[in-house]
């Protein structure tokens, strides 16, 4: 009997041994769950990295893309996005012939108009557009837009006064090629006997016409150097139109000249 209570005891002491060693399921969790309103994470630090905030990055300056302009000749600076096209007034205080030509980041093609939007001429070279023209003062637009679908970007146009060409009245610089006949529009204030030259690396031939009239005046095809033409004319005031037929394949840059004899 004595036995049975001992073995009795020893049953229930045990448990209770286990529970004291931490050995048991109620055993202290060295990682507790969180208690209500708690989290397993610690709280932010108040010298976390907050977020940089986006910002816009400044446009490049227009003037910084383009080439230099050693002679101060460019009036202004623009650009152009995809198949864009930037109508510019220009200011012309002096008669004379003028060259105006584009500084760009991609190829260009120029028309100069009068400011009526009247054309008188345009020009398209790989890289930059070229305009020589004799213009009396007055108001001027140039047209600028990339030579292709694909040209835009960065651009300067500039206008310099040919002092080498101040002696002439008239000038132009054009291209022509085989049957192509281009016709030119000049006027003449003051009577006297003038001499109307053509020059080029191929041959050409110069008609005259009384602009007004309409009338024949005269023609020349190779009485200057270099297959171009010369014409001394008795001119009264008024309006004349020169044609230029071209006789070469190949399309090639030609120049008339005006210069009054003495």
């Amino acid at each position: 009997m004595l036995k049975k209570w001992m073995t009795l005891g020893l049953c229930l002491l045990l448990p209770l041994m286990l529970l004291g060693c931490g050995e048991g399921p109620l055993a202290d969790d060295p990682n507790p769950p969180p208690q209500n309103g708690e989290t397993d994470q610690d709280p932010p630090s108040s010298e976390d990295p907050q977020e940089e905030e986006p910002h816009e990055e400044t446009p490049p300056n227009l003037e910084d893309l383009l080439p230099s302009d050693p002679l101060g000749t460019r009036v202004l600076i623009d650009s152009l996005d995809a198949l864009e096209v930037k109508e510019h007034v220009i200011t012309i205080d002096e008669a004379g012939v003028y060259e105006i030509y584009s500084g760009a980041t991609f190829d260009a093609t120029g028309i100069l108009y009068t400011h009526d939007k009247e054309r008188l001429k345009g020009d398209y070279r790989t890289d930059d557009f070229i305009i020589t023209l004799y213009l009396q003062p007055a108001q001027y637009i140039i047209e600028v837009r990339g030579s292709t679908r694909d040209e835009f970007g960065a651009y300067g146009v500039h206008v310099e006064y040919r002092e080498d060409l101040a002696h002439v009245h008239y000038y132009v610089l054009d291209k022509v090629r085989l049957s192509s006949v281009m016709e030119h529009v000049f006027e003449i204030t003051e009577a006297g006997n003038y001499s109307v030259i053509g020059e080029s690396v191929v041959n050409i031939q110069g008609t005259l016409y009384n602009k007004t009239t309409g009338n024949y005046l005269t023609t020349d095809w190779d009485s200057h150097v270099d297959g171009g033409f010369k014409i001394d004319y008795d001119f009264e005031p008024g309006t004349y139109e020169i044609h230029i037929r071209g006789y070469d394949w190949s399309a090639a840059d030609y120049e008339v000249l005006i210069i009054k004899n003495d």
